[in-house]
């Protein structure tokens, strides 16, 4: 049995959900990111439920959209509760993955080397 969203198992990427399926090739930089970085990860997949990116992804030729997740319990209560070495991965991945993303990693996300 695997779990999904196991606390202090680092931050979740989300590869699909209800609104959309995620960009392999953001997946990809992201999972290489946290490689580099030592961020710890963990994958999410769901059958119910979405996120904005769900929109978003479909904006315009369409967008590239990486979801990234922070396990917790309880989220559609008045309370929640989360590992504070979670948030600090997704923190971290999110900005490592922002820093990683030069002229060519671009390109790659949007394709522009096969249009």
């Amino acid at each position: 049995f695997n779990a999904q969203g196991v606390l202090k198992k680092g931050a979740q990427i989300r590869h699909l959900d209800q609104s959309y399926v995620s960009h392999s090739g953001f997946i990809r930089l992201a999972k290489s990111v946290a490689e580099k970085n030592e961020i710890k990860v963990q994958s999410a997949v769901r059958r119910g439920g979405g996120t904005n990116a769900g929109k978003i992804h479909l904006t315009n030729k369409a967008v590239p959209v990486l979801v990234v997740g922070i396990p917790s319990r309880y989220v559609h209560t008045h309370y929640s509760y989360a590992a504070h070495e979670d948030i600090e991965s997704a923190v971290n991945l999110a900005v490592e993955t922002i820093k990683s993303m030069d002229r060519e990693a671009m390109d790659h996300l949007l394709m522009k080397n096969y249009l």
